[in-house]
């Protein structure tokens, strides 16, 4: 039997000195559950084959995403921006190309949750 820890998000946290590099927490059925530190603009990227969900520990960040709209008989792509703030969670599906980031000067504590397979800056 493996040993059951209890993790504290907010604690780790405090030892991630480095914006956008995730940090393995545990793995669960398939998935892993990382830890990161947001600081500053994630570059635009999908992920076609998985889903992502972002879980807010600590501080708040800005979710960018595109999505296909329609205009009339012209199809647009719109640009959405969700602030999600500590215990907030935005869940992104398989294929939308999004960005996270910070507002200048601020750091959010984020929790992911996604396939073990998902590279980090997508497709």
């Amino acid at each position: 039997m493996n040993a059951i820890e209890v993790l504290n998000a907010k604690s780790l946290g405090t030892s991630i000195n480095k914006s956008w590099s995730p940090q393995l927490l545990a793995e669960l059925n398939g998935q892993h559950i990382k830890l990161a530190r947001f600081e500053g603009i994630f570059p635009w990227h999908a992920h076609q084959n998985e889903d992502e969900a972002f879980l807010v520990v600590d501080g708040s960040f800005i979710m960018r995403y595109r999505t296909d709209g329609q205009a009339g008989e012209h199809s647009s792509v719109a640009e959405i921006e969700k602030t999600l703030n500590a215990g907030e969670l935005i869940v992104i599906p398989a294929g939308v190309e999004h960005s996270p980031m910070t507002l200048e000067g601020e750091t959010a504590l984020v929790m992911l949750f996604e396939p073990a397979s998902t590279e980090q800056y997508g497709d």
